[in-house]
């Protein structure tokens, strides 16, 4: 008969009531989790491969691909450890998995002779009364950490739409009655709409679609109120247009009759402003992007003014919130260390809390929050790569826990234990495209015909992007996260084959292959990480957190993305020296070097070069490039126009322009180019819909 208890280390876990437990807290785990834990500690020391711990926990049962990964990761959290130090279990790549912690299987007798002197104190009253008072409190704080694990626990999930158009921004209205959420019509365009609660009916609100920002309602629950755009075209990057939004507002009692037309409240004026909040009076209060950064702005409707609110010169708010029933705000914004700050902030602009977002230690340095108030006003849901959470005043995160990972959008209940989410993902696939080919008619996935624009290779319905090709071989590296977190996968032979197992906490952005095609790049926890084709791995320390590595043109030389004082930079990475070294270039998506050359795509999707020679001589704008597909291969730029889908070579020696073909629409995003070989990546369908958990 295999032992119920055991211990791991200081923890001692109890199969049969699925808890593991240290000092006065106890955690529930999964059966499943614990049975994992179990078979690695009656092999303590050994490495556990990862079929075998399948076939022996889940023979026979259908399961979800990540379903070990995920049990890993509770244990590791349940057990004080993290994928990075692995002090308690080891990670093999590729193969699987080993307890290093020491294990008792003996912790009764530990527990019986601590129970015996207790049996013979029982004869010193005295004694037990004092110790009673401890006890009671031992047990309510173990009572009130259980508690609140429960609270914070969804169950029970229920899809409420599933229509074939990307949703957006789930609301619940103030009486909880209706939820609202956005609807896209096309790339940039969406309608406002609502679901009534219990015949489920769903009602358009909006008469035409547009580019509605997110929304939010009046204080009274009459309105909604979002940021308004007409500006939805695809516009080359160096033509600068103004790009006007707006504070909107909807009746929504009216539109739930008949569709309503937004009113415009404050017409545009200077920047882009953002997610507007409705105050009392007719009054409103949005960010806007000015002198280089954010600042909170006032709008009085009834005197048209328009003045600052709050600035801060020392933090760069990006996110802010309104709590109506206590007349405040919460804004949360970077810090010069690269911390997420939440600053509470009243109605007359006096900063009245500050705290930094204490953020765990698994969790990315490049993790932003979008954080809104609950109904009460008394703590903040977001959403970060480890799911739901709940951000207190003071900066905690605790863990919403959901049934389903991608889970995301999360909106509380106005007076009931459910919360609102947005499921799903993004289905994009890699083609290999030859651009001498003649067009052939789209691809349709059978039964539900998906529009496929070319015939897709490793094709699943998770998203699968950034394929290159291996320098100096048949290998195509591409990204999936057909297992629940992004990975690196390798295509060779018409097989497709995982080479990372890593418990990410953020997407990969980005990776490269090195020259000599042995060895690829990525960012794993904020540093620089290097596999080999067969999963070898080495961790590279360096002075800055790392958010993307962009390209490995030498041997020895890479270039990567790092924020210093809050600003996006681009670096060149040294392998031998470990050193970074300021390009001198900000607001970088992508970059090559290409001889003595720098190019580089910003965010504003312009195209840049610079000599590396002298940094000093002005930068050069590429016009004839657009930054959204871009490509630098052998002296050669290669870029798509949004508009016709072009497809452009720029010639770095002659400077010369040439058009080579022209790719489809949804499949003009570039990976890779080889000779006469396309690599592109493709949206095949939208998978995101609005759930309801409790």
């Amino acid at each position: 008969m295999k032992a119920k208890l055991f211990r791991v280390g200081q923890y001692k876990i109890d199969l049969s009531r699925s808890q593991i437990i240290c000092s006065t807290e106890t955690l529930s785990a999964e059966p499943k989790v614990l049975q994992v834990l179990r078979l690695l500690a009656e092999n303590q020391g050994e490495v556990v491969t990862h079929s075998e711990i399948m076939a022996e926990i889940w023979q026979g049962v259908e399961v979800a691909p990540n379903a070990l990964q995920r049990a890993i990761a509770h244990l590791r959290k349940a057990l004080g450890d993290d994928a990075k130090q692995q002090k308690v279990i080891a990670t093999h790549p590729r193969i699987g998995y080993q307890l290093v912690a020491e294990v008792d299987w003996h912790p009764d007798k530990t527990d019986d002779t601590d129970k015996a002197p207790q049996k013979r104190q029982a004869k010193k009253p005295s004694k037990v009364l004092y110790l009673l008072p401890l006890l009671l409190v031992l047990v309510l704080i173990t009572y009130l950490m259980q508690y609140k694990q429960e609270s914070v626990r969804y169950t029970k999930i229920t899809q409420l739409t599933q229509s074939d158009q990307d949703e957006a921004n789930p609301t619940y209205s103030l009486d909880g009655n209706y939820i609202v959420f956005s609807r896209r019509t096309n790339a940039c365009e969406n309608h406002l709409w609502a679901k009534e609660a219990t015949s489920g009916k769903e009602l358009r609100l909006t008469t035409m679609p547009g580019q509605y920002g997110r929304h939010s309602f009046t204080p009274d629950g009459r309105e909604l109120v979002f940021a308004s755009s007409n500006n939805c075209q695809a516009i080359q990057p160096q033509q600068p247009v103004q790009d006007c939004w707006h504070i909107a507002t909807l009746d929504f009692a009216a539109a739930l009759s008949a569709p309503q037309a937004p009113l415009l409240r404050h017409q545009c004026r200077g920047e882009k402003l953002e997610t507007p909040k409705a105050l009392s009076n007719n009054q409103y209060a949005f960010l806007q992007f000015e002198h280089g950064r954010y600042q909170l702005m006032h709008f009085d409707e009834r005197n048209g003014q328009v003045s600052p609110l709050y600035q801060s010169e020392r933090d760069f708010i990006y996110y802010f919130d309104y709590d109506a029933k206590h007349q405040r705000f919460a804004l949360i914004s970077r810090n010069e260390k690269q911390q997420n700050v939440l600053e509470i902030v009243s109605l007359q602009g006096e900063s009245l809390m500050r705290n930094i977002i204490k953020q765990p230690q698994h969790m990315s340095h490049y993790q932003f929050f979008e954080a809104n108030f609950a109904p009460q006003g008394n703590y903040l849901v977001t959403s970060s790569h480890s799911g739901p959470q709940k951000l207190s005043l003071d900066g905690e995160l605790e863990a919403i826990v959901v049934p389903e990972n991608r889970i995301s959008s999360v909106d509380i209940h106005p007076n009931a234990n459910k919360i609102l989410a947005i499921r799903g993902q993004f289905d994009h696939d890699i083609a290999q495209v030859l651009l001498d080919e003649p067009q052939s008619e789209q691809v349709t996935g059978g039964f539900n015909r998906q529009y496929q624009p070319y015939p897709s290779f490793a094709r699943t319905t998770s998203s699968e992007r950034l394929a290159q090709y291996q320098p100096h071989g048949d290998i195509i590296a591409f990204i999936s996260d057909q297992t629940g977190s992004d990975q690196i996968w390798l295509w060779q032979n018409g097989q497709a084959s995982q080479l990372t197992f890593t418990a990410n906490n953020r997407n990969i952005g980005h990776y490269v292959w090195s020259p000599g095609g042995k060895q690829l790049a990525y960012i794993q926890n904020d540093q620089l990480t290097l596999i080999s084709t067969k999963g070898e791995t080495q961790t590279l320390p360096t002075e800055l957190p790392l958010l993307n590595v962009l390209d490995w043109y030498h041997d020895e030389q890479l270039l990567v993305i790092a924020n210093t004082d809050t600003i996006r930079r681009l670096f060149q990475y040294d392998l031998a020296s470990g050193k970074l070294t300021s390009l001198d270039a900000s607001q970088v998506k992508k970059a090559w070097i290409s001889g003595d050359q720098l190019i580089y795509g910003d965010k504003q999707a312009r195209v840049w070069l610079r000599h590396l020679k002298d940094l000093n001589q002005p930068k050069e704008l590429l016009e004839q490039l657009h930054g959204k597909s871009l490509l630098v291969r052998q002296g050669v730029v290669y870029s798509v126009n949004p508009e016709n889908h072009n497809l452009i070579a720029f010639d770095l020696s002659s400077r010369q322009a040439s058009i080579l073909g022209h790719l489809k629409d949804r499949a003009w995003w570039l990976s890779d180019i080889r000779g006469r070989q396309l690599l592109v990546e493709q949206s095949i369908a939208v998978r995101k819909d609005i759930v309801e958990l409790e």
